[in-house]
């Protein structure tokens, strides 16, 4: 028993530590990849509210920004007929992205604080 509440403690400690060091990343990137090629980069931070365009081949892609936070808006359905990028939640951490198979499209979040990037875990 002691040692199943000692795991649950050290845990949900863990939990705690690992939201706060993403909640304390004021400054991220925007990373936009086709074809595994950056076709744009752009710096945000929480009080950042605004869509961004993004061009893919012939087509444009849209991006909504607020509160530190990254969707990817909806497209013609001749360009994403199942629209799995545009109904993925809104990303906020460092690492999270949104991909769009048919159009090779990846967007991520990059932290510019490269200390608290290269965690992976925490000990204590």
């Amino acid at each position: 028993m002691v040692i199943i509440i000692t795991i649950l403690i050290v845990s949900i400690i863990s939990l705690i530590s690992v939201k706060l060091l993403n909640e304390n990343i004021n400054e991220k990137n925007i990373l936009i990849k086709v074809d595994k090629k950056i076709v744009k980069e752009i710096s945000i931070d929480k009080s950042v509210d605004k869509k961004y365009s993004f061009n893919f081949g012939r087509e444009k892609g849209f991006l909504q920004v607020k509160n530190g936070k990254v969707r990817m808006l909806q497209m013609n359905d001749d360009i994403c007929p199942r629209k799995i990028c545009s109904e993925t939640r809104w990303i906020e951490n460092s690492k999270d992205t949104i991909v769009c198979l048919p159009n090779k499209i990846v967007v991520s979040l990059e932290a510019t604080d490269k200390e608290n990037e290269d965690i992976d875990v925490l000990s204590f």
